[in-house]
């Protein structure tokens, strides 16, 4: 006799009194000014309050489709800014501390 298979379930993170249960709907995220359906998407929906979460994978998966595509242009020039900053000599011995 097979057994019948377990779907997973999780107490709602929103709500804490729901139950989410993994199910599919369609991924709605903003990047930048643009605007992104994805269907057939596999979410987390809880049965109380109806919080959707995203599954995660299929969030990474989305970011590194973009790439830096997905970034605003407030993002791009903070990333740079950072990136430069921690590349000079001189900022990276005045943060740790040694001259």
């Amino acid at each position: 006799m097979k057994m019948p298979e377990l779907k997973p379930e999780y107490p709602c993170g929103n709500c804490a009194f729901g139950t989410l249960r993994l199910g599919r709907g369609t991924l709605v995220h903003y990047y930048g000014k643009h605007l992104l359906t994805v269907p057939n998407t596999k979410i987390w929906h809880c049965d109380v309050c109806d919080w959707v979460k995203y599954e995660q994978a299929a969030v990474q998966r989305l970011e590194a489709l973009l790439g830096s595509a997905g970034e605003s242009q407030a993002q791009r020039i903070r990333r740079l800014r950072k990136n430069r900053v921690e590349s000079c000599p001189d900022n990276r011995n005045a943060r740790s501390g040694h001259a």
